[in-house]
């Protein structure tokens, strides 16, 4: 200790020694113990809304122990704060510090509000749950907050009071509803200082000098709190409302010579007449609270100075908010600051301080202040009268009531009225001190349509600097480019400025421009903006650049019009749609933050498919779909690609190319689809497949872009690319006008008829004139001949070759290329110098302005067309579309046609193709057979093409044929064998694939054609020693005639693409051969060029050559194999496809495992057939319907990338609504029909297509766990509530035949009769126990109801954990072989219970190989495993390939798994989409479950005599009471099963209505409600109560934690209706999960309800209490009088109930 006592130091610790003094006596202990066993049963008041705030704030302080209150007087910085920190210490406040401090850089309104609310969620777990305070320096706005409005600075605003009194209260009112949008609750503003000396650095955040003026803008306290009721308390008036913070106390902005934290002297008279009149004005308004300067008055520090903060702020002034320190405030008290903190804990708390800024050292704090008042250095009255007035300002603000952040404001952070109130208040901020150098020479307003202004100055175009201190961060930040704020729309000074200081016409013209209004023509629109436009936002809009130079900075600053993505240029390798999503919306900010907002397009090479993104359906290239001569096809092509593109956010493809390739010797070749232009011509459908169908008005030559799955299209390169000599990429085009118009041109004419956006120009020249400066042909033709009105483009770097050498006289390749009449150029790096050399040329009129309008009139209209300015930002609601098993389908289809058989044997009856599935062994040989990369070609993930198979999602030619051939057929691979090995391999046939390697544009250039080694040595290994096929992968006909005759087969498979399935597909004969050649086979490279007419022409296969073949018989009825054709039968379906499985495979079916130990590679590893999801198992915490679908979605991506693709079924408990899902409808523990279609849409709107539901158990003794989900004791009320059945999955159409499972459609689930047999009769009703009864009993009780189960065509049967008479009914293969599916003839599949089979033996899993037998051979079809998937297939392998399980057994068992994936349509729709979200708790179904509520209700009793009814309630009662543990707890009122397993506490689970909020909703407004969850007895007598209304009941339970021998309701449910129904007429209504003991309390209740477990809708309980509806509900199960008697049930020997099965009092709507 130092000489003054105190501790020095920042820490005190209780010793042995220190606590000495602290022992209480014995007798002490024994009075408070037993004055705290008195009012335990009380209610704590503070909790009670209804009492006012000094009750509950004594109420709740005399429960605070020391360290609660310090605690709370207590605020720490967030970078400290946890959720353990808070609940450990107790704290009060949290704060983001010295203005800065966010969640992450750049936080959204939702980061900020989980952040809040997972640091509340520690305070509302400590022993009192007392919510803290989150403060923040919103002193201009949100300022700390990212895209917030950010008001001037209150230096700005004190000049607006002169022309604006209401406009301070408007800003109050925005910036509170800001904050709250970010879930925080307390501000620290205003700043009322008065600023006497500018020299001052905090002068801007005062208003002014005059303390008149200051005392005027305390307005801003009633906008940011609301009007108080009456001044000196603090009041906030709703949850859109802050706490707000008056600063800093005292006399801050007059310190000597302006410096900061300095000393103010003066005299009490300037002192109280001056700075401290503000501070009354602030109480009087009932400012919250406020904080002391760190500034001094007459050399004392206002930290310590108890005369002015205690003596006259709060006792002469009558302050009853709190006083809060700043930022490390009481550190400064002494100098060096910190340096006795002791002493400044001490003297701050003595002066008056009630909350301490710490923000760090909160344990030094703590530990300090906690010896001080223990020592009595501060009286603990000083700690409850600032603790007192902490809990004053946060029972003001409702925080107890509504502790959290509420997400659905985070719309409104920055939205654009607040913005428009910020420009007002910018306008009305503005001080002219100067307008000309003479009254008669004003400057001001300017005029707008000057021919050139300069802008210039440090802060003209940087809105850090604009918007000063206290902007995002403490110091606040520079950003030239604003990158640091960017919803700021780009309002930077000099275009605010003009706004403001133009004439008043520009104010007038602050309404919606035309080209905002979606309603106008396009031309208009595009008038309208192009006059606004500034020479260098028009050459930004014709400027693309690379997605790799871009920013949304550049964007913003150069206005730039378009972004591409070059070959494999994305956000990162194997980027998701997200990724790309999110990288074209940051570029799109910084477009829509320009001075006009004009959005950019963002352009991609999607040339055969989206083919540079990963997992996106790669198309066969335009080579093999020209073979097709199917224009329908491409179209399709068109739109799935369309699809797959807008999936990542992209709004533009280049494609088609529509060359017309004259010479294979072409590196572009495969682009093009034919050498016929009339083949070409009709491939151009791929355009309105990308574009969509123009409409039959539309003019001629004008874009069309259908909607947002469509994008704008590019035909390309004009014109002649395809035609250049020898081939050469980029050469001469030599021929006549005749020759180009007729050959190249033709497929131009059909592109712009059918509305193509754009036009890319080529490379190659005309007779020696370059395209890109052909103006003849840009715009004398295409432009005005031929009307094209969308937008030319150049290729990547095409005006650069302009000059020879590229790029050598840029301004003249720019000059010669515009004024040709190209558009937009893709620059795509240097586009400063773009930008300069075209200025230049403008401005010194080299280009007319004319041409640079016409360009950009084009762009506009285009993005116009797209729709773009409405819909700007890609979402993520397409991102199901990519590599969609639909659009892979497509894919697969397209190469089956695109295949063209050249030679098919030897001679014509010795064909060859199609190839046996069933031979002994086959080889497959060449480089290209397992090489995902060589098979999709160029253009695919990067430019020139890559090698290898992981590269995207797909299947090789060789993985395609392994899955195709017989499960018996020895596939050997081997890339490139020699002779011998061929020769002794004792092989059946081989299959070859070679060709060429991928290349894409000049590196494909050929000059010889050949095919590279080792491809011409693997033909000549193989098929001179075996039959042989040899398949040929090439972009373009090659050099084949040396190798052909020793060949037994050939096909030209092109580049196929991703979906090498198809080339199998038809090589084993599921389909034929239909394609012909669209380009002429050359037999040597010296005769190129020839094309069909050619005078020369002599090739080696014809123009239009194809031989066919026919499908096998085996598929003469279908066009795919039996299993995969949805017009079989099932059954023809279910043998075709068991036929072609492995012994794994069909293991793999048999398998059901957990959610959380599946994954997409173990799917396909394993064949798993499904996955469940365990009680509570989740993608996340409070999941959305769309994280379940991706979940499933890609789980299922495993299971259809298997060798067979047989897809995966997903189970869930969904038995009373999609119950363990957050927001979905929780209906009552059981009504029906209706209530099954609504569960089998939730279901199906999480992607989910499987529901183990219903439970037709019939529980026969309530003491068992799980016999809420019983419908009844009585057997006959069973079998009717097997209607839920066809609600789950469809009524059965009339011709079905009995027992074999149905269900209808996409909207419908798989159900799951459940648990079979006699789960509900189990001895004593223990769960899981033995079921002692005879066969008789079993058949007419317990199986009635699976006879209509399956009558309903049930898919599935659960068998139940417990026994028949001994035997487990797991192993029960008598009732599940023999009864089940052999005389019911159930033909769905029989599943395990969760681990079920493990607990056949005991202890469980102790013998699991004999479980595993015994649960097969007993007849069970799927297990569900759940976690240790491989012990169980090693273990069923094993007893099957040894013979101890026959395959006739696991092929039984998969036969029924297939039968109802198929039934299920899982094969045609396989994957979930988006299309069901909104159903999740969608309100039709929330009705639904309201009415269930209502008809669910029971009325026991009502009165105590007949004539002395007390139901229906009076809606118009003074006052009445609400008591009970479950009358506002949702998690309590929907039971287990919820959420999670056993259910949870509270109302923050899921979307719903307690009861307690249903009847504040239906009384009269008049009505006094007070809720107190267990009053004591005099609390009900003496506060004047009409009636109550006691809602108590079980806590939630599920299965063998819910057995009770007992069946009582646990306290404080006894005691509650004891107090409340002993003092007052009372309505009891239990939440139980089935009849409980209740005759001990049933003389005391008036009125008794059994309202069972009623679910989310908690409105339908007050709809009947109020007699909105009457009661009608009967009792399905015996109500007995004691636990004794049990079983009992209806007919039984010794019935004798409190309330028999059927009993229910009636009662009538009311009028």
């Amino acid at each position: 200790m130092g000489s003054s006592g105190f501790v020095t130091n920042r820490t005190w610790k209780a010793t042995p020694t220190n606590m000495a003094s602290c022992r209480i006596p014995l007798w002490v202990l024994l009075l408070l113990l037993s004055a705290a066993a008195t009012t335990a049963g009380r209610p704590p008041k503070f909790r009670d809304p209804k009492q006012p705030v000094n009750i509950r704030i004594r109420s709740l302080l005399r429960r605070m122990t020391l360290a609660e209150k310090i605690g709370q007087m207590t605020m720490i910085e967030r970078s400290v704060a946890t959720p353990e920190v808070l609940k450990a210490y107790g704290i009060g406040g949290v704060l983001s510090g010295h203005g800065g401090s966010p969640p992450r850089p750049r936080a959204s309104a939702k980061d900020w509000t989980n952040m809040v609310n997972q640091l509340q969620k520690g305070s509302l777990s400590s022993r009192l749950k007392i919510p803290i305070l989150y403060g923040s320096d919103a002193v201009h706005g949100h300022s700390n907050a990212y895209n917030a409005t950010i008001f001037p600075h209150n230096v700005g605003l004190g000049v607006t009071r002169q022309v604006d009194v209401e406009l301070i209260k408007k800003i109050g009112n925005i910036t509170a509803i800001e904050v709250r949008a970010t879930g925080v609750n307390y501000v620290f503003a205003p700043s009322i200082a008065a600023c006497a000396d500018p020299r001052w650095g905090r002068c801007y955040e005062s208003y002014g000098e005059d303390h008149k003026l200051v005392m005027q803008m305390t307005d801003i306290i009633l906008g940011l709190q609301g009007i108080p009721r009456k001044g000196g308390s603090p009041f906030i008036e709703n949850k859109y409302k802050v706490a707000a913070c008056a600063k800093h106390f005292l006399a801050d902005g007059a310190t000597q010579n302006g410096t900061n934290e300095g000393n103010a002297a003066m005299n009490w008279r300037a002192l109280m007449h001056g700075h401290m009149v503000v501070y009354s004005k602030a109480i009087f308004k009932g400012v919250s609270s406020i904080m002391v300067s760190s500034s001094s008055l007459n050399g004392v520090k206002m930290h310590a100075n108890r005369e002015l903060v205690t003596a006259i702020l709060k006792e002469m002034f009558g302050f009853k908010g709190f006083v809060i320190s700043d930022w490390q405030g009481i550190d400064k008290i002494t100098s060096p600051p910190g340096s006795n903190y002791t002493h400044s804990v001490l003297a701050s708390i003595s002066a008056g301080l009630d909350m301490i800024m710490v923000p760090y050292d909160y344990q030094a704090f703590v530990s300090n202040l906690t010896y001080l008042v223990e020592n009595k250095f501060i009286p603990i009255s000083r700690i409850d009268d600032a603790v007192s007035r902490i809990l004053r300002v946060k029972f003001s603000l409702g925080l107890f009531e509504n502790p959290w952040a509420d997400p659905s404001l985070a719309s409104i952070l920055g939205n654009q009225e607040h913005r428009n109130v910020a420009r007002e208040a910018v306008r009305k901020s503005l001080v002219l001190l100067k307008n000309g150098k003479k009254p008669n020479e004003v400057v001001l307003p300017l005029p707008k349509k000057a021919p050139k202004i300069l802008v210039a100055g440090t802060h003209a175009d940087n809105l850090g600097y604009q918007c000063g201190g206290w902007t995002i961060e403490w110091q606040g930040k520079t950003g030239i480019g604003n990158s640091y704020q960017s919803s700021m729309k780009g309002l930077q000074i000099p275009l605010l400025a003009l706004l403001l200081l133009l004439s008043a016409a520009a104010v007038i013209e602050a309404h919606q421009p035309k080209y905002k209004n979606p309603k106008l023509p396009v031309n208009r629109r595009v008038r309208d903006l192009l006059k606004r436009m500034t020479l260098a936002e028009k050459i930004g809009q014709m400027t693309q650049i690379e997605r790799s130079v871009a920013s949304a900075d550049v964007m913003k600053k150069y206005a730039i019009g378009s972004i591409l993505s070059g070959g494999g240029s994305g956000p990162r390798a194997q980027a998701s749609a997200k990724d790309w999503v999110d990288m074209v919306n940051e570029f799109q900010k910084g477009s829509l933050s320009s001075r006009l907002g004009i959005p950019m397009i963002y352009g991609i090479d999607a040339v055969h498919g989206h083919n540079n993104v990963y997992k996106a359906t790669i198309f066969p290239h335009n080579v093999g779909l020209g073979v097709t001569r199917d224009s329908e096809l491409v179209k399709k092509i068109g739109v799935a690609t369309a699809l797959e593109v807008r999936a990542t956010g992209i709004q533009y493809a280049f494609a088609p190319c529509i060359a017309v390739c004259r010479d294979p010797r072409w590196g572009r070749c495969y682009e093009s689809y034919s050498e016929d232009p009339k083949i070409v011509r009709m491939m151009t459908e791929m355009i309105p497949g990308l574009q969509g169908d123009v409409p039959a008005n539309t003019k001629k030559g004008f874009p069309f872009v259908a909607g947002k799955d469509k994008v704008a299209a590019c035909a390309k390169h004009f014109v002649g690319d395809g035609g250049t000599q020898n081939g050469i990429n980029e050469n001469n085009t030599i021929t006549d006008r005749k020759g180009l118009m007729s050959i190249h041109m033709p497929g131009y004419f059909d592109a712009i008829a059918k509305g193509v956006s754009t036009v890319m120009v080529s490379y190659s020249s005309w007779n020696g004139k370059k395209m890109h400066a052909n103006r003849e042909l840009v715009t004398g033709f295409l432009k005005k001949k031929l009307g094209f009105k969308g937008f030319v483009i150049s290729d990547w770097q095409g005006i650069d070759r302009i000059t020879s050498p590229p790029g050598s006289n840029y301004t003249y390749s720019v000059m010669t290329s515009i004024n040709a009449g190209l558009d937009m150029i893709m620059v795509p790096y240097d586009y400063a110098e773009f930008i300069n050399d075209m200025t230049h040329l403008v401005q010194n009129n080299f280009i007319p302005m004319s041409r640079i309008d016409d360009a950009v009139r084009r762009i506009l209209r285009v993005k116009f067309a797209m729709g773009l300015f409405e819909n700007p930002t890609a979402d993520l609601s397409l991102v199901d579309q990519l590599g969609k098993p639909e659009h892979r389908a497509l894919a697969r289809e397209a190469v089956r046609r695109s295949l063209v058989l050249l030679k098919n044997g030897r001679s014509p009856n010795e064909q060859v193709l199609p190839l046996s599935k069933k031979a002994e062994k086959i080889l497959v040989a060449g480089t290209h057979a397992d090489n995902l990369g060589y098979q999709c070609g160029g253009w695919t993930i990067e430019w020139q093409g890559v090698s290898g198979n992981n590269i995207t999602d797909g299947t090789t030619i060789l993985g395609a044929i392994k899955s195709t051939v017989d499960p018996s057929t020895n596939v050997v691979f081997s890339e490139n064998p020699d002779a011998s090995f061929v020769k002794n391999g004792g092989f059946s046939y081989a299959v070859v694939v070679v060709g060429e390697t991928p290349y894409a544009e000049t590196n494909g250039d050929s000059l010889n054609l050949t095919i590279p080694e080792p491809g011409p040595s693997t033909i000549n290994n193989v098929c001179g020693a075996v039959k042989c096929v040899v398949v040929l992968v090439t972009g373009r006909p090659v050099v084949i005639e040396p190798y052909l005759s020793s060949m037994d087969a050939l096909v030209a498979a092109w580049l196929p693409g991703s979906e090498g399935q198809g080339v199998a597909d038809v090589l084993f004969g599921d389909f034929g051969f239909t394609g012909k050649l669209a380009r002429t086979w050359f037999k040597s490279a010296d005769q190129l060029p020839m094309n069909v007419g050619d005078a020369h022409y002599d090739p080696l296969f014809p123009f239009g050559f194809g031989l066919t073949t026919k499908p096998t018989s085996i598929v003469t009825e279908a066009n795919q194999p039996n299993y995969k054709d949805p017009r079989q039968p099932v059954g023809r379906r279910v043998k075709d496809l068991l036929k072609r499985m492995t012994l794994a495979e069909k293991i793999g079916q048999m398998t059901q495992i957990e959610r959380s130990v599946a994954s997409a590679d173990v799917m396909k590893q394993y064949a798993i057939g499904s996955i469940l999801s365990g009680g509570g198992s989740v993608p996340h915490a409070q999941a959305s319907a769309k994280d379940w679908v991706n979940m499933v979605n890609e789980f299922q991506s495993g299971s259809l990338s298997t060798r067979l693709g047989i897809p995966m079924i997903y189970g869930i408990d969904a038995v009373h609504g999609h119950n363990n899902v957050y927001k979905a409808t929780i209906f009552p523990h059981n009504l029906v029909k209706k209530i099954g279609a609504a569960t089998a849409l939730e279901v199906r709107a999480t992607g989910i297509q499987y529901a183990f539901a219903p439970c037709i158990a019939v529980c026969r003794d309530p003491r068992w766990g799980r016999c809420y989900e019983s419908y009844s004791e009585d057997p006959r009320i069973v079998q009717m509530m097997t209607e839920i059945i066809p609600g789950l999955q469809g009524d059965i159409p009339a011709n079905s035949r009995k027992a074999v499972p149905f269900v209808a459609g996409k909207n419908k689930v798989a159900a799951c009769a459940k648990h079979y047999v006699g789960d509900g009769g189990t001895h004593d009703g223990v769960n899981e126990n033995n079921t002692i009864i005879n066969r008789h009993g079993l058949m007419s009780i317990h199986m009635p109801g699976y006879f209509h189960a399956i009558i309903k065509g049930v898919s599935t049967v659960m068998v139940s954990y417990s026994s028949w008479n001994g035997k487990k009914m797991h192993a029960n293969r008598e009732f599940i072989t023999d009864f089940l599916k052999n005389k019911l003839h159930f033909r769905g599949f029989v599943i395990s219970d969760w681990q079920g089979i493990d607990r056949i033996t005991s202890p469980p899993g102790i013998n699991y190989t004999y479980s595993v037998f015994s649960s097969i051979t007993a007849g069970l079809d799927m297990i569900m495993v759940p976690y240790d998937y491989t012990g169980f297939i090693n273990s069923l392998t094993y007893l099957v390939q040894n013979n101890f399980i026959p395959m006739s057994r696991i092929d039984d068992a998969v036969s029924r798994i297939l039968r109802v994936k198929f039934t299920m349509g899982l094969f045609e729709n396989p994957s979930a989409d988006l299309s069901f979200v909104n159903q999740l708790g969608n309100p039709e179904h929330r009705a639904l479950a309201r009415e269930a509520v209502r008809k669910s209700l029971v009325l026991l009793k009502n009165g105590k005599s007949s004539s002395e009814q007390v139901l229906p309630l009076s809606k118009k009662a003074k006052k009445i009471l609400v008591a009970g543990t479950h009358a506002d707890n949702l998690g309590y009122q929907c039971g287990g099963w919820t959420i999670e397993w056993q259910g949870v506490s509270g109302n923050d689970i899921t979307a719903g209505t307690t009861i307690l909020g249903a009847i504040k909703s239906t009384i009269d407004p008049s009505t006094n409600v007070v809720f107190s969850e267990n009053p004591d007895p005099s609390f009900v007598k003496n506060n004047g109560f009409s009636y109550a209304i006691i809602v108590t009941g079980e806590t939630p339970y599920a299965e063998t934690k819910g057995d009770s021998p007992n069946l009582t309701i646990p306290e404080p449910a006894p005691s509650t209706i004891k107090n409340v129904c002993g003092a007052v007429k009372c309505v009891v209504v239990l939440i139980t999960g089935r009849p409980v003991v209740i005759e001990p309390y049933l003389s005391s209740i008036d009125a008794l309800v059994a309202a069972w477990l009623p679910g989310s809708e908690g409105q339908g309980v007050a709809d009947v209490l109020f007699g909105d509806y009457g009661f009608t509900g009967k009792l399905a199960r015996t109500w007995f009088k004691s636990v004794d008697q049990l079983p009992m049930n209806v007919g039984d020997a010794h019935y004798d109930p409190l309330f028999p099965l059927g009993f229910g009092l009636t009662t009538k709507p009311t009028h």
